[in-house]
């Protein structure tokens, strides 16, 4: 079944899938969600963010996954990236409580949990190294995980060839997380993604440096020209990002 790309791909998805009307009552209320909170974000490639989260949802009811699993992978990138109106980077204890209220407490711990993974880390581990971190960590959460990278990939040839090498080497992590995590066919879409990639191709990326790929990012509203305040504050928390982006890195070096 093709990847959706947007609520109503999705939402046919679902039905093909025999999803009843009522089953699909929470991915609409995550959608709505997910609208709020990356309304104004872009990928790295330039597309919505909405449309990769929307894809990572549709992979993972591809295979199977229940109506809070799929909830979960619509909003999984709530907590690092999703825009709550505080600018701190991360939803105060009221806002997490507001999220499991809205969708349950399931959906709001694998939510949580997603947000906590340190994958940086992840995707520099041996096989046995991973198997072990990810032994504490819940099988739903690792398979948005690896549902995220697979989902992230068809963004690839758009990028110059550095940066895709650097993320082709997360996307086998995933594969070898989807084959631990016990979703073996995952693992095999995974590693047929990575042949596809590995092919002969052409870079597709037109004259943009390597670093402008390297995060998602924000476009301010027209909207918000009117109110200084909550632009500076917006450029003061990307600001920050970067600067403790750049001291981890160099406290890994």
């Amino acid at each position: 079944m093709k990847q959706a790309q947007t609520i109503l791909d999705l939402r046919e998805q679902l039905r093909q899938l025999g999803w009843a009307p009522e089953d699909r009552v929470l991915i609409d209320q995550a959608y709505a969600q997910a609208c709020r909170l990356f309304s104004a974000k872009f990928r790295g490639a330039g597309r919505p963010f909405l449309c990769h989260l929307v894809g990572t949802a549709s992979i993972v009811a591809g295979h199977g996954a229940n109506a809070e699993v799929v909830s979960a992978a619509l909003l999984h990138a709530a907590y690092r990236q999703g825009d709550f109106g505080t600018h701190t980077g991360r939803p105060r204890r009221a806002q997490r409580a507001d999220m499991a209220r809205r969708f349950g407490a399931v959906v709001q711990d694998l939510i949580q949990e997603y947000g906590d993974l340190d994958w940086a880390q992840m995707i520099r581990l041996d096989t046995a190294a991973l198997t072990a971190v990810a032994a504490g960590v819940p099988s739903q959460v690792l398979f948005i995980r690896a549902a995220n990278e697979l989902e992230d990939s068809q963004e690839y040839p758009f990028y110059p060839r550095d940066e895709q090498e650097a993320r082709m080497t997360g996307l086998a992590a995933a594969a070898r997380l989807a084959r631990i995590a016990g979703y073996p066919a995952l693992e095999r879409q995974i590693d047929q993604r990575l042949r596809e990639l590995a092919s002969p191709r052409q870079d597709l990326a037109t004259g943009t440096s390597s670093s402008s790929f390297s995060s998602s990012y924000t476009l301010i509203p027209l909207s918000c020209g009117r109110k200084p305040v909550l632009v500076l504050l917006r450029n003061i928390r990307a600001g920050l990002w970067h600067v403790k982006k750049f001291l981890r890195a160099r406290g890994t070096a």
